[in-house]
């Protein structure tokens, strides 16, 4: 007869144990794989979080240097602009600084205040009224049923305005030097 053990068992089914022994060890190894991959996809994105952390962290320690630095002296002899350095644990920051009152805004500034900014960039005098022309028109919306002399104007400088500006996204870009001088950018955040 046959060998002891395999008594009643035909040579088809001796097979069957080890085929289902190895299945279970190949979907044991796919759940490895995807709990090795899943930890490998958590350390990267705990590891983003964690620099980003660090980030805001810094941003926040060079305002409040900032703010601190800028409360040891009396009003009168505060600086309008400065720039420091300061190491924080493995991180090296530079922080500059300078008054908002140096800054004008476009969305609120008399055209005079426009004229004379552009002449003190190096504008002649009728360009700078020409400017501050343009960017009081730009900011101004025409009223219903009007001509929009604007959008003549801008083509005419070759000034794009995209419809989905807000005046707060609103740019200017100058320099004396270039044939077109004035081009006023839209940005879309």
């Amino acid at each position: 007869m046959g060998a002891p053990g395999n008594s009643g068992r035909s040579p088809a089914d001796r097979g069957f144990v080890i085929v289902a022994v190895l299945w279970i060890l190949l979907a044991l190894s796919s759940l490895a794989i995807i709990f090795s991959a899943y930890l490998a996809a958590s350390a990267r994105a705990l590891a983003a979080s964690d620099v980003s952390l660090q980030t805001e962290a810094l941003v926040s320690a060079g305002l409040e240097l900032t703010a601190y630095q800028l409360t040891l002296t009396d009003e009168k002899t505060r600086p309008q602009y400065g720039a420091f350095h300061f190491g924080l644990d493995d991180a090296s920051v530079n922080v500059s600084f300078t008054s908002e009152a140096g800054r004008v805004d476009l969305n609120y500034a008399s055209k005079e205040m426009l004229i004379g900014l552009f002449v003190v960039l190096g504008a002649p005098k009728d360009a700078a009224s020409e400017y501050a022309d343009r960017i009081v028109g730009w900011r101004t919306r025409p009223a219903p049923g009007s001509e929009n002399v604007e959008a003549r104007a801008t083509t005419r400088w070759a000034i794009r305005r995209d419809r989905g500006c807000s005046p707060m996204s609103t740019s200017l870009r100058w320099s004396p030097a270039s044939p077109r001088p004035l081009s006023i950018a839209c940005c879309h955040s």
